[in-house]
């Protein structure tokens, strides 16, 4: 699978059908290097594209509170909430401060651009650490890759409040479940379970805040990138059906 990786990422121009189908297979992108190469074509990215000349924030320390004052071209402050401890991507010090100028410059560019539909939530930093990670903490690359997502996969996310992912969830979840597993669909009715509110933070953060190993991350992110953006949905689905999953659900008491 090495090879035709390497093949297929040194095509010009690349074929990202074999590419997602490469990212979509056992093991996915197996490693960063190729994932530096590969997620920027996935997204869309071409070697023309550029980050906006925008007065983009440099931060040169890790903020002590869980909230960032950014300042953008006109002077304007806003905060941007975030949370160092949360992400569970082993970072140094240095490259936590990378982190926290990623996210202050996708406010920026936000704001800059006018595109008030996009808002940054809790939760967008998780999907940052890993994108970050495995950009080698290419800042300027790992924002533009948030970017397109945010217009893509993320754009529900993204929106002013949760409310149309949250419907989007309790509308879906259920009936998936139940075609996969009756069984396990029947004990979470019973318990009177919301599956939206259970899967919410799995959805916004694409399982990257629950999980410890960034190779694990980055292969969901393989996945994510290359498939439908209702990818995460199928795998929450999966993850509830699990047969280890389903044995403690089916076990647990209904209270």
């Amino acid at each position: 699978k090495t090879e035709r990786i390497e093949r297929c990422l040194g095509t010009n121009p690349v074929d990202l059908w074999e590419l997602r189908e490469l990212a979509l297979s056992d093991g996915g992108l197996l490693r960063a290097e190729y994932r530096r190469k590969a997620w920027p074509k996935l997204v869309g990215l071409t070697e023309e594209d550029y980050i906006p000349e925008l007065e983009l924030c440099k931060t040169n320390s890790v903020p002590s509170s869980p909230s960032l004052v950014i300042t953008s071209s006109d002077d304007t402050s806003s905060s941007l909430e975030w949370d160092p401890t949360s992400n569970n991507v082993d970072i140094p010090m240095d490259e936590e401060e990378k982190k926290s100028e990623v996210e202050a410059n996708i406010d920026l560019i936000r704001r800059d651009a006018g595109n008030t539909s996009l808002h940054y939530y809790q939760g967008l930093h998780d999907i940052a650490g890993v994108v970050l990670h495995n950009m080698d903490y290419d800042v300027d690359k790992t924002t533009q890759i948030l970017i397109q997502i945010s217009h893509s996969h993320l754009r529900d996310a993204m929106r002013e409040n949760f409310a149309n992912i949250n419907w989007l969830l309790s509308v879906l979840l259920p009936p998936l479940v139940e075609k996969v597993d009756p069984y396990v669909h029947y004990s979470l009715q019973v318990a009177q379970v919301e599956l939206a509110t259970i899967c919410l933070p799995w959805m916004i953060t694409w399982f990257t805040h629950d999980i410890h190993d960034p190779e694990t991350a980055g292969r969901l992110v393989d996945a994510f990138l290359s498939g439908h953006p209702l990818m995460p949905v199928y795998f929450a689905v999966a993850l509830i059906t699990h047969p280890v999953l389903k044995k403690d659900i089916l076990q647990a008491d209904c209270d």
